[in-house]
């Protein structure tokens, strides 16, 4: 079984809510995109919502559920996330998931999944088994050694190296 369980149409007496009774039982997520409340065949994904299934209202809800549990984009949208930098900053200080930082830091989430994306596929970070993300061995190495590089010299701590290749 997957990770999560989305629902897009379901009778009361079907397999897809046997497999929804599983899915529950197991303790996965479940998403439903509410239907007609006059089709039979909208009868159960109604149920889900009522019963507490998250609600998947829009395409967006959908990209958003999608990027969250599986980290990945389905979608190409709004681009560029021009501070990259504090986002390795703030990884440093803890590990978050991606929807924790962009509360923190004041962008949107599919913006830093994007992102938390991008620099998991250079090294920057890791995902945690439990979908948070923290900073690579490697990229945290570079920034303890740029630190004691600028203390050395009497400077003020530089922030972490910006993976696009200049520093903040």
């Amino acid at each position: 079984m997957s990770r999560c369980l989305f629902v897009t149409e379901a009778g009361m007496r079907s397999g897809t809510m046997s497999t929804a009774e599983t899915a529950n039982a197991l303790g996965r997520p479940i998403y439903a995109i509410p239907g007609s409340i006059f089709s039979p065949n909208s009868m159960g994904t109604n149920q889900l919502i009522s019963d507490g299934a998250c609600i998947i209202a829009s395409e967006m809800d959908l990209e958003t559920k999608i990027a969250l549990d599986y980290g990945s984009l389905r979608l190409v949208g709004e681009q560029g996330f021009q501070s990259s930098s504090r986002v390795v900053s703030a990884l440093v200080a803890s590990p978050m998931r991606p929807d924790e930082l962009a509360t923190r830091l004041g962008e949107p989430v599919l913006t830093l999944v994007r992102t938390l994306s991008d620099y998991e596929t250079r090294g920057v970070v890791e995902r945690l088994p439990d979908g948070s993300y923290t900073v690579s061995q490697a990229a945290y190495r570079d920034y303890q050694r740029r630190a004691e590089a600028a203390g050395a010299r009497g400077e003020k701590t530089p922030g972490p190296r910006d993976p696009g290749g200049g520093s903040s």
